[in-house]
Formats: C-alpha cells, structure tokens, sequence
C-alpha cells in the first residue's frame, strides 16, 4: 500500500467518523461507543483509536474518564489552511501586502488560525483538508483550470469552505466559475475601461497602447470605440521591439496624446523614445502610482496620469482583508458566497495631472 493510498484512508476515516460521530452524538456531545463505531464504519478496534487518539490532540475529542467515554469538544477555534502545490510559485510570498492584509484581518479575532499547507498534488484537498483539521482552505496559486477540476472532484460537502483568489479576470469562463464556487478576483476591466474614460475626460482623443495582447487591451480598445474614438490594431504595439521600430511613423501617423504603458520592460522602452521628441508630450495612463518625483526629474516632459485614489499595493492588501474575512464566514458557517469581483477604487483626475505641458 502506498504512502498516498494510507493517508487517503486514514482521511476517509477520520471524515467518516467525525460525520457519524456528531450525528449520532447525545444532547451533552457523548459519542457512540468504540463498539458501535467499528460496527458502523467497519474497521478495527485499534485503527479507530489511533483515529480517536489524532481527534483529542487536536482537540476536536475530549477524554473524560473510561466510565464517562469519549465527547465532542466545544467548537471554539477555526483553522483556515493557505495551500499551494509543490513546485509551483508561491504567490503569497510574491504578493506580501496580500499576506500581510490577509493575516492582519484574522490576527483580530482569536477563534481563527492560519495554516500552511503544502501538498504535492492539489487534488488531494479535500483529503488534506481532514486530515488536518482545516474548517477552510484559501488557494492563492493554482490556475483557473486547476480550480475547476479541483472543485469538480471536490464532495458538494466541502465546496462552500473552498475559497479561490485569483489576479486576472476570468470572463471567459465566469459561468463556470459561478456554479457554486467561492471566488474573488481582481476586475481589470473597470481598471482598463477607466483608464480610457479619465484620457477622455482630460482632452485626449487618440490613444494608443504598449503592453501585451491580452484581455486588458482588448477593455481599453473596446472603452475606446465605445466613447467614439478612433482605434486599429495597430495602435496596440504587443512587443518593446516593435516600440523601438514602429512608434515614430505611428505618432505622426495618429496624432497620439494618450499612452497606456503596461509594465516596467514596456516602459523602459517606451520612454527613452519620446525623450527624442522634445515637442511632444502625451498623456501617460498608469496603472502603478509611480514614484513621481524622481520619474518627473528624470522625464520632465511627461505627463502622469493615475486615476485611483488607492495604490496597488493598497488595493491587494484590501483583497487580503477581504479574503480573509470571507475565510472567515465559510470556515464558521460552510455557507457559500459565489463569484465576487473586486475593483480598484477610482477618482477623476481631469485637473490633477502630474507633469505640466511645456
């Protein structure tokens, strides 16, 4: 029998007992005996008392006396498990305003515990989550794809106390996603769409973008055609090297006042470019509240514009808070909270530009 194949027992074990136990549990929380136990889950006298043995260091059994017998303890403290796969990138350490939002929120309220979890296959969630005691498991790392063969496999039971927190927009599959999974994501597409917005309410009417080809310009295409102002492919360049080789021809050719640079290696780019062009001076749509007093030393022809009243490593430490507390509810109640989305607070910035035109 293989190491996997004993501890998959040993959770169903342990599941099935805890199951059987508080049904059948008398009004003062005495458990049925040992004997009927073994009878009911069809195992042997000492595989259950090792299972019993686990319940009371975990303080999920209380041992009275021999006579008294065994009896539920109290529920008075709830454990939510942060998991990730082996081998895969552990965001919580990549994401600390998350962490330290998502631990500061439940350091308030002493009923609450946070685990680390490590599995080497994260289909075994549900097992681990038995066998560990965990009342909720919080994931941080896997894909979308990952997450719903895991809540495909996950027992109806479980699937409210699973919490999945994820980056990017998951529009594509957001059906399934709201088919009874908890989920918080960040909304990029509010953040995309009042990007264009706010460069409209300031002037601009020709925008371009520098970033990759992915969900986030097509938002800020689509606000763009919407609001009535003209766009083509070719207004997104998806590479720094097209940057370089293509953006010159490309102002003259559209008359641009409006950038959104998506990343540091766009901008990096980008930027060294327009300083070539003393004349020009177009409106830079950020996503990241740059440090704005040594970028403006080093361009002073540029023109930040940064359109939200929160930072954004103020706005993942508010979805840590937010996690956290939905960890919360779903580990004392199991109930579920669906498919909520999360946007970056917004302000107007029409006359609040950093950077003046020269």
């Amino acid at each position: 029998m293989t190491k996997l194949n004993r501890m998959e027992m040993r959770a169903q074990l342990r599941h099935h007992f805890l199951e059987y136990a508080r049904l059948h549990a008398a009004a003062d929380g005495r458990i049925p005996t040992v004997i009927e136990l073994c009878e009911a889950l069809g195992t042997t006298k000492n595989t259950l008392q090792r299972c019993m043995n686990d319940l009371v260091n975990e303080k999920i059994l209380t041992r009275r006396s021999r006579k008294e017998g065994m009896f539920l303890a109290p529920k008075n403290c709830f454990v939510i498990g942060l998991m990730f796969e082996s081998g895969g990138t552990m965001e919580y350490l990549n994401q600390p305003s998350w962490m330290a939002g998502f631990c500061a929120e439940i350091s308030k309220n002493r009923r609450f515990l946070i685990r680390f979890v490590q599995c080497a296959n994260i289909d075994t969630a549900p097992l681990i989550m038995h066998k560990y005691g965990l009342d909720a498991i919080v994931f941080k790392t896997i894909p979308p794809d990952k997450a719903l063969k895991l809540h495909a496999s996950t027992p109806e039971t479980d699937r409210a106390r699973f919490i999945y927190n994820f980056n990017t927009n998951l529009d594509s599959t957001s059906g399934e996603f709201n088919s009874g999974m908890n989920v918080i994501v960040m909304d990029q597409e509010n953040w995309a769409r009042h990007l264009v917005r706010e460069a409209v309410r300031c002037g601009c009417r020709s925008l371009f973008q520098c970033g990759t080809k992915d969900a986030i310009a097509e938002y800020y295409a689509d606000e763009a055609m919407k609001l009535g102002l003209p766009w083509t492919p070719d207004r997104l360049l998806s590479t720094p090297r097209d940057i370089a080789k293509r953006l010159p021809e490309l102002i003259d050719k559209y008359n641009v006042d409006a950038f959104r640079c998506a990343g540091g290696i766009f901008r990096e780019t980008l930027f060294p470019v327009l300083r070539k062009y003393p004349d020009f001076k177009p409106l830079i749509l950020s996503y990241e509240n740059l440090p704005l007093t040594e970028f403006l030393h080093e361009n002073p022809w540029a023109r930040i514009c940064y359109p939200f009243s929160e930072t954004l490593e103020e706005f993942t430490y508010r979805m840590g808070v937010e996690t956290a507390q939905k960890a919360m509810e779903a580990a004392e109640n199991g109930k579920l909270f669906g498919y909520q989305k999360m946007a970056i607070k917004t302000k107007h910035l029409t006359d609040n530009i950093s950077g003046q035109k020269k």
